[in-house]
């Protein structure tokens, strides 16, 4: 019998919960499809001699081509496809270390996609109500919250995200808040230019109507400069919040701005690279973070991991 709740079996036999289950099978098997073409590619301008020779001596249709092609290659009809539709320029040898670079990467984020599939064993299925729900008892919520801090072009949101598919599959009761969808809202009262106090009233109503379903770790991802905006957080949730703080180079990160904010955005990527050098340099001074992670060389899903694999919030 499955481990998996009822009705969160994905066609791949692992266990899927909600939206998020949903979206890392999805990605997961986008990148298997890729990194099976990006194979096909590779073996085939490494021996451009063999293609040519097998597309010469194929006789018949178009698809007589393509079966000749995945016959001699070893690859499936849509990898085939892919290797007939290859343009000259990507025989070039930059090119090629360009395809073995994204290859390597794609079986990178395979490999953390493959930490966050791991469930738990399933509970008693004794112990399950007449809907098929489990009572809350087995929903684990920790005492504390945890707080994704980290300056502009960081990955918070994305970490975020991955965070709460960590959470959901070790079947740990959670509510995720990007922190920006509580404050973005103009005008703003006279007294409160920032949003601030809107901002944790906006985020205190939501924290309440999620608890109306039971106990959950809040999961969050902002900016925390000051004490002020701690104690404010932590009065909103009514409990600590552990730190963690995620890094990048600046290269890195104004690299990850530039692919945020297009052309028609340039005065919000021009502020952004303009602060968060110094934004930054602030953050990394203060709050007593339980976890700093670089996410330089990380995936979003591999930054996830590191800090779920650090706190072990099932376990505290």
């Amino acid at each position: 019998m499955s481990g998996c709740l009822p009705n969160v079996v994905g066609s791949s036999g692992r266990c899927r919960y909600g939206r998020y289950g949903d979206r890392v099978d999805n990605e997961r098997e986008s990148l298997v499809m890729r990194a099976k073409i990006l194979r096909g590619y590779i073996t085939a301008v490494e021996q451009p001699e063999k293609l040519l020779q097998v597309c010469a001596a194929a006789t018949g249709t178009v698809d007589d081509v393509r079966v000749a092609v995945a016959t001699a290659f070893g690859v499936n009809d849509i990898t085939a496809e892919a290797i007939l539709d290859l343009q000259v320029r990507r025989f070039a040898p930059t090119t090629v270390a360009q395809m073995k670079a994204e290859l390597a990467e794609n079986e990178r984020r395979l490999a953390d996609l493959d930490l966050v599939s791991n469930v738990p064993a399933a509970p008693n299925e004794a112990d399950r109500r007449e809907d098929g729900d489990l009572p809350p008892r087995h929903l684990t919520a920790s005492a504390y919250g945890i707080f994704l801090n980290g300056a502009y072009g960081v990955g918070k949101s994305s970490v975020l995200d991955h965070l709460g598919d960590l959470f959901a599959r070790h079947q740990l009761a959670f509510s995720l808040f990007d922190v920006d969808w509580f404050h973005r809202s103009w005008p703003t009262a006279s007294h409160d230019p920032r949003n601030v106090v809107v901002e944790a009233e906006n985020m205190r109503a939501t924290w309440e109507n999620y608890l109306l379903t039971g106990p959950r770790t809040p999961l969050i991802a902002g900016i925390i400069e000051t004490a002020d905006d701690l104690v404010r957080y932590e009065e909103v949730f009514q409990r600590e919040l552990r730190m963690v703080l995620l890094t990048a180079s600046p290269r890195v990160a104004e690299d990850r701005l530039r692919r945020r904010y297009d052309r028609d955005r340039y005065a919000a990527l021009s502020w952004h690279l303009a602060r968060h050098r110094d934004l930054a340099s602030r953050l990394e001074t203060g709050h007593g973070y339980v976890v700093t992670v670089d996410t330089d060389e990380l995936t979003p899903a591999g930054v996830a991991a590191s800090i779920f694999d650090a706190l072990r919030p099932g376990e505290s």
